[in-house]
């Protein structure tokens, strides 16, 4: 594959072997032998074309030149590695194991071809065998001089390996606070970190380790919008309200973001941050249709601002999913009943009475909507 780099260097030799031929047949004396000196540089010329267009066959792809580069250099680990990388990419996921597997056979050290087949085995949800790989390509990276790279396998490693695992996040915290020894200027680890932490319901120690990730490196919307979480599991609104707008100030179409803003704003009593809640919460259920959370908090706004076409939509749009949820069962009466439709109310508060017969005025608010019809 390299001989790409050695065409400038082999000018001077073939400007060497040119001007021995010259000399050669300039010094020949008998015309029988400048014939036969001509008709070898000839065929050579021809012997070499022809590779030169067989080359050029090998050179039409990555696909085309690591099969070659691997039929002819079979024990090459990196060759096969590239080559496993092409049959990824092509969906052939048996070939490429079998090739990053052999690739790792004849070189045991080599590091890329531990990392590529962890994440195939991630990809294939072998989570065992992933996590066996990857910790093998960083056994194997530490003497490479990839420190990057290595810091990027312990990031797959912990995010989408060990944490698919819910039942194992102590298991990723240690090996961030391993990596973290390691590497502790990588400030992507410390919000990894954070994020376990979060997950663990220990925020304060969370809040922590994400202030750390999000003043060691430029504006990251994971750190922010985790570090928003811990804030607002702490009760900070203020800064977790910050943290989110930052995140959107960097990524507009952070779903994740965009929802909790929205479920922080929609708690306030300003208008103008009740506005851009709706707006945010609307966003989210254009890509999320049935998020539960979005529905309650704009079937609130529109209660409070006293929309109640609105309110009622996205009441009915909520309780399909959650029926049994009590305080929007009983807003869902009040509006029924204050818009005069005393048939729905009186069905909607026969529900909600089912699932508690004392819930504040539900039975006083039946009995009346009941005398209306």
């Amino acid at each position: 594959v390299a001989e790409r780099v050695l065409y400038l260097p082999s000018m001077g030799f073939c400007f060497l072997v040119g001007f021995g031929l010259w000399y050669v047949l300039r010094k020949a004396k008998y015309k029988c032998l400048q014939s036969l000196i001509c008709l070898l540089i000839l065929c050579f010329l021809v012997v070499q074309a022809v590779k030169v267009f067989q080359r050029n066959r090998d050179w039409r792809s990555n696909f085309t030149i690591y099969s070659a580069g691997a039929k002819f250099n079979p024990n090459n680990g990196a060759m096969l590695t590239n080559l496993g990388i092409e049959y990824a990419h092509r969906k052939n996921y048996t070939h490429a194991e079998h090739l990053y597997r052999t690739a790792t056979e004849v070189a045991p050290d080599h590091s890329r071809g531990w990392a590529n087949l962890g994440g195939l085995m991630e990809g294939l949800k072998r989570y065992d065998e992933a996590e066996e790989a990857l910790f093998k390509a960083i056994e194997f990276g530490h003497g490479d001089n990839t420190d990057g790279k290595i810091m990027e396998t312990y990031e797959f490693l912990i995010e989408q390996v060990i944490m698919k695992n819910e039942s194992r996040l102590q298991d990723a915290l240690k090996v961030s606070k391993e990596a973290l020894l390691l590497y502790p200027n990588f400030a992507k680890l410390y919000a990894i970190k954070g994020r376990i932490l979060l997950k663990l319901n220990r925020t304060k120690e969370a809040l922590s380790e994400l202030e750390i990730a999000v003043q060691a490196s430029e504006i990251v919307p994971a750190s922010h919008y985790s570090l928003g979480l811990a804030h607002l599991q702490l009760g900070h609104r203020a800064k977790a309200e910050s943290s989110f707008r930052t995140v959107l100030s960097v990524d507009p179409t952070h779903k994740g973001a965009m929802l909790q803003l929205g479920l922080l704003l929609a708690s306030t009593s300003e208008k103008d941050k009740l506005m851009l809640a709706q707006r945010l919460l609307l966003t989210v259920l254009t890509a999320e249709e049935f998020n539960t959370e979005a529905l309650l908090a704009l079937a609130n706004i529109y209660y409070e601002t006293r929309d109640r076409n609105k309110a009622v939509e996205y009441f009915v749009r909520f309780l399909r999913l959650s029926p049994k949820h009590k305080p929007a069962l009983h807003k869902l009466g009040r509006l029924y009943y204050k818009m005069k439709k005393y048939s729905e109310a009186v069905i909607v508060l026969k529900r909600l009475i089912q699932l508690d017969p004392t819930y504040q005025d539900a039975a006083a608010l039946l009995q009346t909507a009941k005398e209306y019809l």
